[in-house]
């Protein structure tokens, strides 16, 4: 479990990424700025020199995410005045990284389903409504391709994955099996885009319901 390695990588870290670190995660949901991170942890002197900054982030990332090419605890956002408030900060992040709600009200596609309970390991999801009985099947409205970098740069490839699972009545994916194969490293990077996506329910008459569904999409290695 990558929780339980949390403490073996923090013994990894020498003292200037474990500071900054640890300023991060004490400002976490605010702006901080280059010039606060350089003063702390390297001093005054260093307030200007921020490709350490970058240097520093970069290793970071290669100790504490599963994916150092696509980061998903440590993101670098320019562009903002200090001091803002964590909510102002959410807002202004929303129109440069949508949610996929807002996504497709930006091209014009009304989507306001509220994502449906996780079911627990013991609690399958409701049955599918079997082909005949349905008045309309789902329609996928958003989607994602997925991509990884190889990081020995030898791999190049691109090709379809085919998936299995159950369009719930709130539009998204359950029970997701990926009949193409992968390797487990490839098969997180394609499970990492899946809850992004966004299908208009099928309907029995006019109640949502669970649909079994088929689709394909797009999986990339690049150098």
């Amino acid at each position: 479990d990558y929780a339980d390695a949390v403490p073996s990588v923090i013994e990894t870290l020498t003292p200037k990424e474990y500071r900054l670190l640890q300023l991060l995660a004490q400002h976490a949901g605010n702006v901080v700025t280059h010039q606060y991170l350089l003063k702390e942890v390297w001093g005054s002197p260093h307030m200007h020199d921020t490709h350490y900054l970058r240097i520093f982030v970069r290793k970071l990332r290669q100790k504490i995410e599963q994916d150092p090419t696509q980061p998903q605890i440590l993101l670098t956002v320019s562009g903002f005045e200090p001091g803002v408030s964590a909510s102002d900060l959410q807002s202004a992040l929303g129109e440069v990284i949508p949610t996929p709600e807002a996504y497709l009200r930006a091209h014009g596609v009304t989507y306001d389903l509220p994502a449906g309970p996780a079911p627990a390991a013991a609690t399958p999801t409701p049955a599918p409504t079997p082909e005949h009985l349905l008045a309309a099947r789902p329609e996928r409205l958003l989607w994602a391709d997925a991509a990884r970098q190889d990081p020995a740069h030898r791999v190049r490839h691109e090709g379809q994955v085919e998936l299995e699972g159950v369009v719930g009545p709130d539009g998204r994916l359950h029970d997701v099996r990926l009949l193409t194969p992968l390797s487990v490293e490839h098969e997180e990077s394609v499970r990492r885009v899946l809850p992004a996506w966004r299908y208009q329910p099928g309907r029995r008459g006019t109640e949502r319901v669970s649909v079994r569904v088929r689709d394909q999409f797009v999986f990339r290695i690049y150098f």
